[in-house]
């Protein structure tokens, strides 16, 4: 019996017909894959701050503080600034 999975192969990088692009189409191409990238932290972000409830907190109006946020969940505050700075750059939050 024939095995049907399918495999994987690694193939050079960049590939060969990369190195005969314009300049233009190369910039076209980082700016989406950069795009895509940008996609990762985004959603690592969602789902940890969600799970902590912090999403919420965040509706309020009033807003809150990375230190208010420190104490209330805990963590790093350099890596929650971080994550806040993410949502703001994505348009999901503000900074005041």
């Amino acid at each position: 019996m024939e095995s049907t999975e399918k495999q994987i192969v690694m193939i050079p990088f960049p590939p060969k017909q990369a190195y005969n692009l314009s300049k233009e189409c190369k910039t076209q191409l980082r700016a989406r894959l950069f795009m895509q990238l940008e996609g990762f932290p985004v959603v690592a972000s969602m789902a940890i701050l969600g799970q902590k409830g912090l999403l919420n907190e965040l509706k309020d109006p009033s807003g809150i503080s990375l230190s208010q946020i420190q104490t209330k969940y805990g963590g790093n505050e350099g890596y929650l600034n971080v994550a806040m700075r993410i949502l703001c750059s994505q348009g999901y939050a503000t900074q005041q």
